[in-house]
């Protein structure tokens, strides 16, 4: 299939929310995947729901596709368990005097990530999608 060469940004749209919904021939979508150099969501093992959600925060599928790979953070219980496993992989938790540790404020970490502009939850059918804002 020949894709046009006067493009215009409605199309690119177009094939990008496409791609997200994983809607038609999965053969045409790849194709499309490739000739508008736009990953496919269905071949890349990224959650689905997470990839529609993301998009629909940003308002535009391209951006979506573009920043998911780096933006996602994973899904959890609430922002607060996403504080826990954040500040224990960087190891930041451990700067904390053990004695001090239990008196941390996850829930707070995560909102002032969040209102800070570092992070973005988003809640869907009882789960928290993060994604880092940079």
């Amino acid at each position: 299939m020949l894709i046009p060469t006067d493009i215009t940004e409605l199309d690119n749209e177009y094939v990008a929310q496409a791609l997200i919904d994983n809607t038609g021939d999965c053969d045409v979508l790849q194709e499309w995947s490739d000739q508008f150099d736009l990953p496919y969501p269905a071949n890349t093992g990224w959650d689905a729901e997470a990839v529609r959600l993301w998009a629909e925060n940003l308002g535009t599928a391209v951006e979506g596709l573009e920043t998911f790979e780096d933006a996602f953070a994973g899904e959890f219980n609430s922002p607060e368990d996403w504080a826990v496993q954040y500040l224990e992989e960087t190891g930041a938790m451990y700067e904390i005097p053990a004695n001090l540790r239990y008196y941390f404020d996850h829930s707070a970490y995560a909102r002032d990530a969040e209102l800070g502009g570092d992070m973005c939850f988003i809640r869907s059918g009882g789960s928290t999608y993060a994604f880092y804002n940079h």
